[in-house]
């Protein structure tokens, strides 16, 4: 309202009014037409000076660091962020909302008010203007002055504190709106309220502005009573662009977790003009409160970004689309959140991807400042590409089993042209390990065991261009701890000094294990762990180095082709194996030395107890030409009972203190193993698991036993496990040197040849009339120790 008291005081003054946008000031040049020389106008013009926050990196999105990851879905939205300075001035009429501001041409009014700044009179500070409305003088006029009457300066040096706003309602009907406006000593008050409930259209909210200045009419430009007004942005804008997306429709965007109020202060600089006016001010916003969703409405289609030049932007909330322009109340990006729903062209799915909003660096959140622009440029990779990633979910680790094979799938392909061979690119990945723990089988508490005791092999990355889309790797492991609680195994059997070297092997048909003369025999015992070989020969066709004849003579015993044994030596043989063990991992690194003349292998201390292995070579066609039963005890073997023969006393017998193969009774256990890897493919985040389990095992083997042997076979069968079941798949578990080597039962009426590449095999009579004996052939010597006439001799097999 027009204040007549003032309208008498002094000369006319006008005022000009700038509007804050930029580095520069552009002053409209204009001034006064047809204007009383002593009457107060305006000229609007802009000016702002950004804040410096660099733009992120040119190049392809692979290189690029994204600003958000997602954590739904693994989708990854990139929002490679820069700042503007908001370079508009006035564009439209006040009710108009998400518009930034432009340029004077279409703004209708503004408001000002006027006080006497008299240093300390107490004139001071008293009313002036009282909020009025500014209007533009003529169409397409830069000037502007008072719409109720003119107003006119007190005098030359009187100086006044201009407040002028534009651009903002006080009707708290409206969307966004001030209240308790506060003009004195320099400084512009008000609180600013967002009103609406959650997923307030943010179209609704206004770009408001802000002018201060002070000066007396002599302190004008050109002292033509014109003071200029620089309007600057109060709220900070946020536009999108699209940077490297798929076809399709934006359909909305959501910035979430934003203060809808605030306390916003303007204070008058220090800044002065040539003349010497006061202009410009800072804002300052506090007491941020009410935080709520804002969304736009877009339906803006954005073109596939494959079929654009490289690094091509296209508009969403910038340029033709700029009414979308969210203006936010200056804040931390810290906690605010980004939702952007898309629909593709193709596919017509429609995509929601989300995350935190932030600044270049996607750790640290930035603070938005008033006047600012920030745009965000949108790269989605879950809309371009479709990322496929699976892994073998677990593993299953049987008892004795130390390696196992898993698979990695990791490839994109372009969503909207489907998924083929053609189509596809290889998406790397990395590996870790998540959990690892071995818990003691029988008490149920944690070993001290780490991770890299345990895998021997692993591979924590793939998916280079190279590589296949998918591709089998294998985990391998040592095997598990073997735990008896026979004392003797722990005690005296791990006690005893080990044996050999992997140079010099110690041979088990020597007195001293080493080259002197050999005896030979089917069986050879150990009692300590250690490297061991023994010959290639034919049961005890050695003693003390010298051809036992007798004991392979006669055209009775056959090889393995059966074919009649001339020579005590075993030639020809390509390889050497386990067949089994009941002592798993005990027996390691069977083979042949140089010059293939013993069979060699060594007992790993960790795994030694009492047990019970065949051990074999074999041909080039991987059949069994001999075999041997290795017995580990700790028993001395040379104790022996002797007895007298019933019949004739004059015949006595050395006895051993146990059956051959003897195992004391007790509980062998193995623990078990729980690994656990996570997977990360690149470029979608997206995460897999592989669990893997190493079986652990108890044996409850409560009761004492020994091998089996079948009458007139040199190799044993393994034992029983208990007393108490004695059924035909009761045996002890046994680990095998290959599938078909563990025990099992086939019809008799075989050659001597066969039995001799099975040893692992017991074989029943043939269910015939009269019956028939495993061996087909009628071999007395095998069955017996008496010959075809009748007279006690020993039988030399």
């Amino acid at each position: 309202m027009n204040r007549s008291t003032f309208h008498t005081i002094g000369a006319v003054a006008a005022v000009a009014v700038m509007l804050s946008s930029c580095a520069k000031n552009e002053v409209i040049s204009s001034r006064r037409p047809a204007l009383d020389p002593d009457a107060i106008a305006f000229s609007v013009s802009s000016g702002f000076v950004p804040v410096d926050m660099p733009e992120s990196k040119s190049g392809g999105q692979a290189e690029e660091k994204p600003a958000v990851l997602l954590g739904d879905n693994g989708d990854t939205l990139y929002l490679h962020p820069s700042v503007v300075p908001n370079e508009r001035g006035f564009s439209a009429a006040p009710e108009t909302r998400g518009v930034p501001i432009e340029d004077p041409s279409g703004i209708d009014s503004i408001f000002v008010t006027a006080k006497i700044n008299d240093g300390g009179s107490e004139a001071a500070d008293a009313l002036y203007i009282d909020a009025e409305k500014v209007t533009r003088i003529g169409e397409g006029g830069t000037i502007w002055t008072t719409s109720e009457g003119q107003h006119f300066w007190p005098d030359e040096s009187t100086t006044l504190d201009f407040y002028a706003y534009a651009n903002i309602g006080f009707d708290n009907n409206s969307p966004a709106y001030a209240k308790n406006l506060v003009c004195e000593n320099g400084k512009l008050g008000f609180s600013y309220i967002s009103s609406g409930s959650a997923g307030s259209d943010a179209v609704r909210q206004p770009d408001i502005l802000f002018a201060l200045a002070s000066a007396s009419r002599s302190q004008t430009t050109d002292g033509d009573g014109t003071v200029d007004l620089n309007f600057q942005h109060a709220l900070a804008g946020i536009q999108f662009r699209a940077k490297n997306i798929a076809g399709g429709t934006i359909k909305s965007i959501t910035i979430k977790n934003v203060c809808g109020q605030g306390y916003c202060e303007y204070t008058l600089s220090d800044e002065t003009t040539d003349s010497g006016a006061r202009m410009n001010g800072t804002f300052e916003w506090s007491k941020l409160s009410d935080k709520k969703d804002f969304t736009q409405t877009m339906l803006v289609k954005v073109n596939e970004s494959s079929t654009l030049p490289d690094g091509t932007l296209q508009d969403v909330t910038t340029e033709a689309n700029n009414k979308m322009t969210f203006m936010m109340i200056p804040q931390s990006t810290e906690g605010v959140e980004v939702e952007i729903e898309l629909e593709g062209d193709l596919d017509k799915k429609t995509y929601t991807v989300s995350g935190k909003l932030s600044g270049p660096d996607p750790s640290s959140p930035i603070t938005w400042e008033a006047g600012n622009i920030y745009i965000y440029d949108i790269s989605t990779d879950s809309i371009n590409w479709t990322y496929v990633f699976e892994v073998t979910p677990t593993i299953n680790m049987v008892l004795g089993q130390t390696s196992a094979p898993y698979t990695v799938t990791s490839y994109r392909f372009r969503t909207q042209l489907g998924d083929s061979e053609a189509n596809r690119e290889p998406v790397p990945w990395t590996a870790i390990n998540t959990n690892f723990s071995e818990s003691n089988f029988h008490t149920g508490d944690k070993e001290n065991i780490t991770y890299n005791d345990v895998v021997t092999s692993f591979v924590y990355s793939g998916g280079a261009s190279t590589d296949s889309f998918s591709k089998k790797y294998n985990l391998e492991v040592v095997g598990t701890k073997m735990h008896t609680t026979w004392d003797y195994d722990e005690k005296t059997l791990r006690g005893e000094s080990s044996k050999g070297t992997p140079d010099n092997p110690y041979n088990l048909a020597t007195d001293d294990g080493g080259d002197g003369n050999e005896t030979t025999a089917n069986c050879y015992v150990v009692n300590a762990a250690g490297y061991y070989k023994l010959p290639l020969v034919y049961g005890n066709a050695l003693k003390n180095g010298t051809d036992n004849t007798s004991a392979y003579s006669g055209g009775n015993f056959k090889d393995y082709k059966n074919k009649t044994i001339n020579d005590p030596y075993i030639n020809n043989a390509d390889d050497a194996t386990l067949v089994w063990s009941d002592g798993f991992y005990m027996f390691k690194d069977i083979k042949l030395d140089a010059d293939k003349k013993y069979l060699t292998f060594h007992i790993d201390p960790n795994y030694l107890q009492q047990a019970n292995a065949v051990l074999a070579v074999r041909d080039a066609n991987d059949d069994i030409m001999w075999s041997w039963h290795i017995w580990v005890t700790e028993r001395d073997i040379n104790k022996t009972h002797s007895v007298i023969d019933w019949f004739d006393s004059s015949n006595t017998f050395e006895l051993m203190s146990s059956n051959l193969g003897w195992v004391d009774g007790k509980n062998v256990y193995y623990n078990q193993r729980d690994i656990a890897y996570e997977f990360t493919q690149k470029g979608s985040g997206k995460k897999a698991e592989m669990v893997v389990k190493q079986e652990g095992r108890e044996f409850d083997y409560k009761d004492v036993g020994s091998t089996y042997y079948q009458w007139g076979r040199k190799d044993p069968l393994v034992a029983m496990r208990n007393w108490d079941a004695v059924g035909a798949d009761d045996y002890r578990l046994h680990e095998t040197g290959r599938s078909d080597y563990g025990y099992d039962t086939q019809t008799g009426g075989i050659t001597l040849g066969d039995a001799i590449q099975h040893p692992n095999i017991y074989y029943t009579r043939a269910k015939t009339e009269g019956g028939e004996n495993w061996c087909k052939d009628n071999i007395t010597v095998l069955w017996n120790n008496y010959d075809s006439g009748g007279q006690d001799e020993s039988t030399f097999s």
